[in-house]
């Protein structure tokens, strides 16, 4: 779409979802939202109310965003049914805080069994699973994530089946703030940018495998990757071989064996080496919220065992 219509992206914004949402960082899926808001055409246009009818709006939108339009076209009649539209049936429904996910946030997922909070600065919109701070700040990120503070919301959440708690609004607002010297803040928000950092690192260098690996597949057969490929950093070399042949039915060609065998154990390396470095930031992270409630090394004993 961007390629035919660069001006698409005035209107496109990255879409996350609950499940995509991790410690520290997002792993969306390539989902995007048009998002144009109630009453965005009739301002657009420069038009008051009472002065422009659905023909004369769709001409102009058609117009000036050709690309959307067409993809938007085939499901003109089903959106013109939709209770929640705006005035017009590519337009979203009414919401009060549309432009807050265009500044930074905090995004946590509604249900979750961890920590999973992380500041977003890409403008991301996303969907009902999905629960965010607005505002929200390095400082916030690194104070959410510690385990203080997760020992205080699994003690308030509901709890649901597998380990897995809500995480409602009211909670997370119970969350109590302590009053932080700004030299602490400044050491927890430089901890959290740096556990930030390392985990998207870390994930951009799973990904760089990960999609590669469908290079091995035949043209002829779907490169569906099986839930261990996904996951190739926790493989020995003879399971991934297996599980190549497994998805993709055929075998690595034996001429590609010792490189594939290099890169995956180089790259395997580095996600560890980044894991560790990122459990040490964390245990810092920790170490400093335990300070700024003035936590006794007793009290820190009794919080870690009850997790």
């Amino acid at each position: 779409m961007l390629d035919a219509d660069s001006k698409s992206a005035d209107l496109l914004k990255p879409f996350l979802e609950g499940k995509d949402l991790k410690k520290w960082h997002a792993e969306p899926r390539g989902l995007w939202l048009i998002a144009i808001p109630k009453f965005w055409t009739r301002k657009a246009m420069n038009k008051g109310e009472g002065d422009l009818d659905e023909s004369s709006a769709w001409a102009w939108f058609h117009n000036k965003y050709p690309a959307l339009a067409d993809w938007l076209a085939p499901f003109a009649d089903r959106a013109r049914k939709r209770t929640d539209k705006g005035e017009f049936w590519w337009e979203l429904r009414a919401c009060a805080y549309y432009d807050k996910f265009s500044g930074p946030k905090v995004f946590y997922p509604d249900i979750t069994d961890a920590s999973k909070f992380h500041l977003d600065t890409t403008g991301a919109f996303a969907a009902n699973t999905c629960y965010f701070i607005p505002g929200g700040d390095d400082f916030i990120a690194g104070l959410l994530n510690s385990k203080a503070v997760w020992f205080f919301l699994t003690g308030i959440s509901d709890s649901v089946r597998g380990g897995f708690y809500r995480m409602f609004a009211q909670n997370i607002m119970r969350i109590p703030i302590p009053e932080a010297a700004s030299t602490q803040k400044e050491s927890i928000a430089e901890i959290a940018q740096q556990c930030q950092a390392l985990a998207e690192q870390r994930y951009q260098l799973q990904q760089n495998i990960t999609r590669r690996i469908p290079d091995l597949c035949p043209p002829d057969r779907e490169a569906k990757l099986t839930n261990k490929l996904k996951s190739w950093w926790e493989l020995d070399f003879d399971t991934f071989q297996k599980e190549i042949k497994k998805a993709f039915k055929t075998s690595i060609p034996l001429a590609e064996r010792n490189d594939w065998q290099d890169y995956l154990q180089s790259s395997r390396q580095q996600v560890a080496e980044l894991a560790r470095e990122l459990s040490a930031r964390e245990e810092a992270l920790n170490r400093a919220v335990y300070a700024v409630f003035d936590l006794t090394p007793e009290e820190i004993g009794l919080l870690e065992n009850g997790l």
